[in-house]
């Protein structure tokens, strides 16, 4: 909200320190395995053709497409692009770019993550037993380093990925509220459809977009259950409203 002018240096530093990050885990997750210190690899079958379903749901079909719930962020980041285009230069043709260049490295990049994680665990059960049941990514990565200091390591990248992230998420959120309020679709649209003189940007929409945040966090203290219910909507409220 404060440095418009630092927007898109920032935004380009954390693509950067994203990018090293997944680069470093994918080194550690293909390489220590391999080692004395490591614990093997996975098989080739475990990888490529076995189906594990430990769910609990019975249907194997309804947990697939469940599971692809996680695509919805492939469609979420090159939207977010295009909320940009009226503050990048030629759109026209930069905007077009943008979205090429983030579907191709996300999917080189997501490709070979994946590659790397799955090869570097030795025990599914393991997996779903640990006691970390909201970050099964940690007991993966406890396998993949069969070392809790690699553990802890590989963590805080994941860590520091997700917070690099926010800026970007903040900003395409602020433009869509911001849009809206502009074309007077929202309650308050004079408020949220302005922008700051002072800061050059929609402060009072970027402002908005945080306080939703901090409560949608609020459920998530709460209850865990409810909260993952709501974000799990995002794919199919997003269809409703391109449907709409």
């Amino acid at each position: 909200m404060f440095g418009q002018r630092y927007l898109a240096k920032v935004a380009s530093l954390c693509a950067g320190i994203c990018m090293a990050g997944v680069f470093v885990t994918i080194l550690v997750c293909a390489i220590v395995p391999g080692t004395s210190h490591g614990t093997g690899y996975a098989s080739k079958d475990f990888v490529w053709t076995q189906w594990n379903n430990q769910t609990g749901y019975t249907s194997d079909g309804f947990v697939f497409l469940a599971g692809m719930l996680n695509g919805a962020f492939a469609i979420g980041t090159p939207d977010g692009v295009c909320h940009l285009a009226e503050e990048i230069p030629d759109p026209k043709r930069n905007i077009p770019k943008g979205i090429v260049a983030q579907l191709t490295t996300g999917f080189i990049s997501t490709f070979f993550f994946y590659l790397a994680v799955l090869y570097s665990i030795t025990s599914m059960s393991d997996v779903f037993a640990t006691n970390i049941v909201s970050l099964p990514l940690a007991a993966i990565y406890q396998q993949a380093t069969n070392s809790k200091a690699g553990t802890v390591g590989l963590l805080v990248i994941f860590l520091l990925n997700t917070l690099v992230t926010l800026p970007g998420a903040y900003v395409a959120a602020s433009r869509n509220l911001w849009t809206l309020g502009r074309d007077g679709a929202t309650p308050f649209s004079s408020t949220l459809g302005r922008v700051s003189p002072r800061w050059r940007n929609p402060f009072n929409a970027t402002f908005v977009c945080g306080c939703c945040v901090t409560v949608l966090g609020c459920i998530y203290i709460g209850s865990v259950t409810a909260f993952n219910a709501f974000g799990g909507s995002l794919s199919s409220v997003r269809r409703l409203h391109f449907g709409g």
